[in-house]
């Protein structure tokens, strides 16, 4: 598809910038995510200059008349949003801040209406690496730790322990700046773009892309707040319910208690066992995708291209 063509949209999310490096090259990157007029999301990617460009002027929920970059069929490895397309932003592009006239879907807005929830329950059938939003009461809070992957970098984490009224608990695990959030009193927590893991048999990462919201006030929300503090009170003064919940993370308790510095790198054999204290592994192995062949692409307004398949941006340059 060509390079010619143009959009109203709003940013919806802006991930921060991160490196990366292949066999004969190297550098760094930028994702965002975009809403338009029809309501189709679509992602695109910022490398290198074009990353020093826009980093700063790009605002989250800001509407932006955009054009020119590359349309690329999408790739599913890393993908946070269902399109079949997405946006790699070159130096032809243009993109300027517009008034914001309402004709351009928002984003979160205390509605339900954003995300597709699984119950914390659910999550024993989903297969690793699936993408999904969840909601749930913040049960318990980690210390902050770090981990080197495998390109060098030292990432933030923290482990939570979510539970909901499906009567299971859970690990998450927080990376990036999110881990310095305040988590702490129980809120109801919703995270969007979050990724089944199977580390210690059932957990889930929010990596950098995820979304995370604190104190959501709409009636779901609302009714899993009621529901613990009902549990709470129920414990008469304890610093927990008595409640037993089924826990799907293995060693959950002790999990939660401590986050060594530790080097989390990608296992040569994926049949390998992965060593306890390289828990919740960011880099673990995705499931491979079938191989498919090259489908055409035909020049189109870009709303007309969605379909039900993720959307990978970082295409590897």
């Amino acid at each position: 598809m060509g390079t010619k063509w143009r959009i109203k949209a709003r940013l919806i999310k802006k991930s921060e910038r991160r490196s990366w490096k292949k066999d004969r090259s190297e550098g760094y990157l930028m994702n965002v995510e975009m809403i338009d007029e029809d309501g189709t999301k679509i992602q695109g990617t910022f490398f290198k200059e074009m990353v020093d460009k826009y980093e700063l002027l790009l605002k989250e929920n800001a509407v932006y008349m955009i054009a020119g970059g590359q349309i690329k069929e999408s790739q599913v490895k890393y993908a946070t949003i269902k399109n079949e397309y997405c946006i790699v932003f070159e130096k032809n592009t243009k993109i300027e801040m517009i008034d914001d006239d309402g004709s351009v879907a928002g984003g979160f807005n205390d509605s339900p209406n954003c995300f597709n929830f699984v119950s914390v329950g659910q999550l024993e059938e989903l297969k690793p690496m699936e993408q999904i939003d969840i909601l749930g009461v913040i049960q318990k809070v980690g210390p902050l730790g770090s981990a080197t992957i495998k390109n060098g970098e030292v990432r933030k984490r923290r482990n939570l322990v979510l539970c909901d009224d499906s009567n299971t608990s859970v690990v998450i695990c927080i990376w990036g700046d999110k881990v310095n959030l305040n988590y702490e009193g129980n809120p109801v927590i919703a995270i969007k773009n979050a990724r089944v893991s199977e580390y210690f048999l059932k957990s889930v990462n929010a990596f950098e892309d995820a979304r995370i919201y604190i104190g959501c006030e709409f009636e779901r929300a609302k009714d899993l707040k009621l529901w613990y503090e009902c549990l709470m009170e129920e414990a008469e003064g304890a610093s927990q319910p008595k409640q037993e919940f089924k826990k799907l993370s293995e060693n959950q308790d002790e999990l939660i208690k401590m986050i060594p510095s530790s080097s989390v790198d990608r296992l040569k054999n994926p049949e390998q066992e992965l060593p306890k204290q390289n828990f919740l592994n960011p880099e673990e192995e995705k499931p491979k995708d079938k191989k498919s062949k090259k489908k055409a692409i035909t020049p189109a307004k870009i709303s007309d291209k969605q379909k039900s398949q993720d959307c990978e941006a970082a295409d590897g340059q």
